[in-house]
């Protein structure tokens, strides 16, 4: 058996998945309906894909997944306003769940094999367990301050903002998240307070 048959053979699932997520990036360029539903049913698969996807891949779709999250809130959320909200809403927490999952799976793959005494291996696990997590919290973060942005944008009174601060989506996203609250910007309307409780629940 050839190199290629068995790379093939070891990495199938993951050239399945990258075939799949290339054809879910291009049919963002159309707009029919049909193609709403296959894209609807890719997005649904590659969100259950990560459970079988080798250990190394899984390190990387960790990455993709993030930057999808920060994609949907970014462009659904940022400065304007849209009817799919609602819809954007449900696809970022299901890819947000997906990469928790993700990285849990990695961390399990990576702890029930057999313990080497060799200390560079014991780092790279701790390394990704450590630069995963942060790429959770660098995801809540920005995604969240997409959201507050947006709320912002189109009901200015949503927040109050005091002490001659100004209002910083980035920075509210960061004190709600490790609930801080220091109280220079304060969450009025009902839709500002609800996201906010939202994210001190991850927090």
């Amino acid at each position: 058996m050839n190199s290629g048959s068995k790379f093939f053979k070891s990495y199938w699932m993951e050239i399945l998945y990258l075939l799949m997520l290339l054809i879910v990036i291009i049919s963002n360029f159309s707009s029919a309906q049909s193609m709403l539903i296959v894209k609807g049913v890719l997005v649904v698969s590659l969100w259950g894909m990560p459970c079988f996807l080798n250990t190394k891949f899984k390190v990387i779709n960790t990455l993709i997944l993030s930057g999808s999250i920060i994609w949907v809130t970014s462009t659904f959320f940022k400065t304007s306003r849209n009817d799919s909200s609602t819809l954007a809403v449900v696809v970022a927490l299901m890819l947000f769940i997906a990469l928790v999952f993700n990285v849990l799976l990695v961390i399990k793959d990576m702890y029930q094999r057999k313990e080497t005494s060799s200390r560079k291996h014991n780092g790279l696990k701790l390394t990704y367990v450590v630069f995963a997590f942060l790429i959770i919290i660098g995801t809540v973060l920005l995604s969240y301050s997409h959201i507050y942005e947006n709320i912002q944008f189109n009901d200015p009174s949503s927040f109050v903002v005091g002490n001659q601060a100004t209002f910083s989506a980035l920075y509210y996203s960061s004190t709600t998240y490790f609930t801080v609250g220091f109280g220079d910007i304060t969450a009025v309307s009902d839709l500002a307070r609800g996201i906010s409780i939202s994210q001190m629940i991850f927090g």
